[in-house]
């Protein structure tokens, strides 16, 4: 009359191991789907560390490749007839055909450089250096006394 639903009891014992069957292959599905999923993550991040070194690496060769660059064209410059001119007549003080040397003493030099100095007002000032450093960092305009400046310039 009364049947015993009850799927633990002897006499439903194919439900419990149908049931418990399938509780173990839903566990081992999940184990190998963790496994494979931990082992792609560990194979993405190994190849983003790859493609980042691989990036730096081609940065430093384009850097190299600049460089060489660079280098071709010094070399190319330093093979020309101008460099090798003007090396002669700087490191060796020797001169072309036709041309004429011409000397300039230092004194002369020193004599224009002490003339272009004189014409430049002389300002005196008459308070501490201090005093117009604390007035610059404040905003504040310094209080110039009218001998000090204005009279000089």
């Amino acid at each position: 009359m009364f049947k015993n639903n009850n799927k633990y009891s002897n006499n439903n014992q194919e439900g419990f191991f149908q049931s418990f069957r399938v509780r173990v292959f839903v566990l081992t599905l999940l184990f190998f789907v963790a496994f494979v999923g931990y082992h792609f993550l560990r194979i993405k991040h190994k190849q983003l560390k790859i493609n980042k070194e691989v990036a730096e690496l081609q940065e430093k060769i384009d850097e190299f490749e600049s460089r060489n660059k660079n280098l071709e064209q010094l070399a190319q410059y330093l093979q020309t007839d101008y460099f090798k001119e003007r090396e002669a007549k700087q490191k060796l003080n020797l001169v072309k055909e036709g041309e004429k040397v011409v000397i300039v003493k230092n004194s002369k030099i020193k004599r224009t450089l002490e003339k272009t100095e004189e014409k430049k007002p002389k300002v005196e000032i008459d308070r501490p250096n201090y005093y117009y450093w604390w007035y610059y960092f404040f905003g504040i305009k310094p209080e110039i006394s009218s001998t000090s400046f204005s009279e000089k310039i």
